[in-house]
């Protein structure tokens, strides 16, 4: 019997983020080998081929989830998400999954029985915004072997200058002994989400460990996607381990708000050699999934001169505070950014209101070797009482951008830190870090 996909288990394969093993149960069998794993795997969640995911199963004497896999939730003939029966000899809730709600049958969307007598709430991961509170800062350090070596002097100057100043309000974590291929640790470190712990007993964190390729191939980073497992391993990070290797995501292409909305583009998340032959679709929804997000928004326009990573949104649109969106704006070199800034201008929040628009400069033309190079100030750094934001000696723009997001954060002291060599290598300040919750 031929085997499809759907029936098919995905396990992780440590250093690699391509073709992962696969095993595979006969699906007409599942009736009878499903329970029996649900029983013996007790707390320890497993997804299985007929697109169920079993959590303690016959727990304290009482029955607890049935979860079917979102994930495969267009073949799934099951209309519920959530299904629990008597557990600790109460009802609990019987409950319809959102995302499932257009394809589902069953009517409701929501029904809930009394659990131990009191109602229960849905709760789901979400990533949170950059402004939270954070734990530590990575920075993965310049060496002799990246592309650094030509100047490796001054770029280790100015990420002494970032350590420096994060380290005034927030520790730092320098990733120097572990081998990398380079430093970019916005896009090799791990993505951070907060996730409800069972019987509403407050929340985790959830460290999502996505591919890094080299933003689609064109840099080696067969290093820097093995550094966020020695960091887990070495005990450097704390969370739940989660990897996703056989999905390419940098951090720097999604941008998040804390309550549901995630923004990315389209031309770097649907860009070639990243995850074909996934529709937009079909990575929307791996996205809604992992991050807990409600919605993604796309935006169709903007792109930068000399970038590498095909449109990140963190060189474009930052989320802040109090629904607003910090962006940059079009000068003769890219007329495209014109179109993104009508896209921001027709976009609404998910209670429906229009965004609070506030415009960057750009900077004037930075060139080297006869190549525009990709200078933005929306590529700046929130950390805990402050922001650090990138400068390019160009002391009218520089200020200017700088009052600019002050008016996003009048809260946060605004620091400038010159990234003239750090756009060099085609990125900048926050290119360069990753927070920590």
């Amino acid at each position: 019997m031929s085997l499809r996909a759907v029936d098919r288990v995905t396990i992780w394969q440590p250093n690699s983020c391509r073709n992962p093993p696969q095993f595979a149960f006969n699906p007409k069998l599942n009736f009878l080998v499903l329970p029996l794993f649900a029983f013996i795997s007790g707390r320890n969640a497993l997804i299985f081929p007929n697109r169920f995911l079993f959590t303690s199963f016959f727990r304290n004497f009482g029955f607890t989830e049935l979860t079917r896999h979102s994930e495969m939730k267009r073949k799934a003939n099951f209309p519920f998400a959530f299904l629990s029966f008597f557990r600790n000899f109460g009802f609990t809730e019987l409950t319809r999954h959102s995302e499932m709600k257009r394809k589902a049958n069953f009517p409701f969307a929501f029904l809930s029985f009394f659990r131990n007598f009191a109602p229960v709430k849905l709760t789901t991961r979400r990533m949170m915004a950059e402004w939270e509170p954070q734990s530590c800062v990575q920075l993965t350090w310049p060496h002799a072997a990246t592309d650094w070596a030509p100047m490796l002097d001054d770029i280790i100057a100015v990420y002494e200058e970032m350590k420096r100043e994060i380290e005034k309000r927030e520790p730092v974590l320098v990733v120097d002994d572990i081998p990398h291929n380079d430093t970019w640790a916005r896009d090799h470190g791990f993505i951070t989400v907060e996730s409800p712990l069972p019987e509403g007993k407050g929340s985790q964190l959830v460290l999502l460990d996505f591919c890094f390729n080299g933003w689609g191939e064109k840099f080696p980073a067969e290093l820097d996607n093995q550094i966020n497992r020695q960091l887990y391993d070495k005990g450097l990070v704390k969370g739940l381990y989660e990897p996703h290797l056989d999905f390419v995501l940098e951090g720097g292409s999604i941008e998040s708000d804390g309550k549901g909305t995630i923004f990315t583009t389209r031309c770097c998340l649907t860009a070639s050699h990243r995850n074909q032959p996934l529709t937009q679709a079909e990575i929307e929804e791996r996205l809604k999934l992992w991050l807990g997000a409600e919605r993604v928004v796309w935006l169709e326009h903007g792109s930068l001169l000399g970038d590498d990573t095909d449109g990140h949104i963190d060189t474009l649109v930052r989320i802040c505070p109090g629904d607003t969106l910090l962006y940059i704006g079009a000068d003769a070199d890219h007329p495209d950014l014109y179109l993104m800034e009508q896209e921001l201008q027709q976009l609404r929040t998910l209670e429906g209101s229009p965004y609070r628009l506030l415009r960057l400069p750009l900077p004037h033309p930075i060139y080297d070797e006869g190549e525009r190079l990709p200078a933005t100030y929306a590529n700046y750094l929130v950390v805990n009482g402050a922001v650090l934001v990138p400068t390019y000696n160009q002391p009218d723009l520089d200020r200017q951008a700088m009052d600019i997001i002050r008016q996003a954060y009048p809260e946060r002291e605004i620091v400038g830190i010159d990234c003239r060599t750090v756009i060099r290598q085609h990125g900048s300040l926050h290119c360069c870090t990753m927070q920590y919750y």
